[in-house]
């Protein structure tokens, strides 16, 4: 079955220019083998139109993929091989022909990026990717200012701010951004998430902020006033610290990993390198590797024996894909790390391959099969 997905995965290479060298020998030995003077066996009806759909392809994707340019007289042997290909994918597949995908539309499925709405007090929303460097508004006592790409910045007027002023920060799937509040603390929020804050800390007895999703926070210490993190039914507590939070609606628990300090999690003390788990009836604390909970802010994903259903949620925020399963997951676990800006399809096969299953896209659908 391997051989079936290596080469969808050329023909993607070949429509959008990132065929290499030897891919292209593997491609152009395919034509030989199967484009030559070989009688083949087929229903007729249903390989014409394969071809005519991969014809009324090609015109579009030569106009608009300038990355083909750098085969200006091949163009006529791409459409050759990509022909020849579609035969050969025809055969290989036709017990099955619900996964023929090879002549359909391909929407290349790209990593998140940083990305993030700002939703003011008024209910003004700025679209952060859109916005200049530099300040974006004055609220609550406090100037907010996009400090770099991919962070936002609150700035304290003076000691007489307004406590009950909030503002909140949105990531959708696909993005993640970074905040500085307005007391120092630092905050990193992942895709598919929300965080809601005061514009200002002065004269509140606390530093109260609700997260939904997940977000790793760098407390700034200051002994007289907590920082307290409100987020799926759980409270966490800390006076300076540095720890992950992840409470996503789809999971069915929220994590609480400490790095360093020390937290309260439901009258319950964290330490580090120690990580929360609270589900609807029970909390329960763990021992773990607390680097690989915060692995995303570093640009990667880190698994520890995961279940695959739990690792694809993760991957379908961060790419914005829909994913299904066919088939009994029980067992499919994975323990590793990858890049978070790898192709999608080289975290598909590595995860495929350790676990003996397959997969298939259809635009940004991915199935996972047993």
């Amino acid at each position: 079955m391997a051989r079936k997905y290596d080469a969808k995965q050329l023909i993607n290479k070949l429509r959008t220019g990132q065929l290499g060298a030897d891919e292209k020998s593997i491609l152009e030995s395919w034509y030989i083998v199967w484009g030559g003077d070989k009688e083949i066996d087929l229903d007729e009806d249903d390989l014409v139109k394969t071809l005519e759909q991969v014809e009324s392809e090609l015109p579009q994707l030569v106009r608009k993929n300038k990355k083909l340019t750098y085969w200006p007289r091949y163009v006529a042997a791409a459409a050759t091989i990509i022909l020849a290909i579609s035969i050969f994918l025809f055969l290989f597949n036709r017990p099955q022909k619900a996964n023929q995908q090879f002549a359909t539309h391909i929407t290349p499925i790209t990593p998140g990026k940083n990305g993030a709405r700002l939703i003011l007090s008024n209910g003004r929303t700025i679209v952060l990717n859109a916005a200049d460097k530099g300040p974006l508004a004055a609220d609550g006592g406090s100037t907010v200012s996009k400090a770099d790409e991919g962070q936002l910045k609150y700035v304290e007027n003076d000691k007489h701010g307004n406590a009950n002023t909030s503002n909140t920060l949105i990531t959708s799937r696909g993005e993640q951004y970074r905040l500085l509040l307005p007391d120092g603390t630092k905050v990193y929020l992942n895709a598919g998430s929300s965080l809601k804050y005061p514009t200002s800390f002065s004269g509140a007895e606390k530093r109260a902020v609700e997260l939904k999703g997940e977000g790793y926070f760098e407390v700034a210490k200051d002994a007289h006033h907590p920082f307290i993190v409100s987020s799926a039914g759980q409270e966490v507590e800390v006076l300076g610290t540095h720890f992950d939070i992840s409470s996503y609606p789809d999971d069915a628990k929220a994590l609480t990993t400490l790095l360093e300090g020390s937290v309260r999690i439901n009258d319950k003390l964290l330490k580090p390198g120690q990580q929360a788990v609270v589900t609807a009836h029970q909390l329960k604390i763990f021992d773990t590797d607390a680097q690989s909970a915060i692995a995303w802010t570093k640009g990667r994903f880190h698994f520890n024996g995961e279940n695959i259903t739990g690792i694809m949620r993760c991957i379908s925020r961060w790419y914005n894909i829909e994913v299904t399963f066919k088939g009994d997951m029980r067992g499919k676990d994975f323990a590793g790390g990858f890049s978070r800006y790898d192709d999608v399809s080289t975290i598909l096969d590595l995860l495929a391959s350790t676990n003996h299953l397959h997969y298939t896209i259809e635009g940004r659908r991915v199935t996972i099969m047993n």
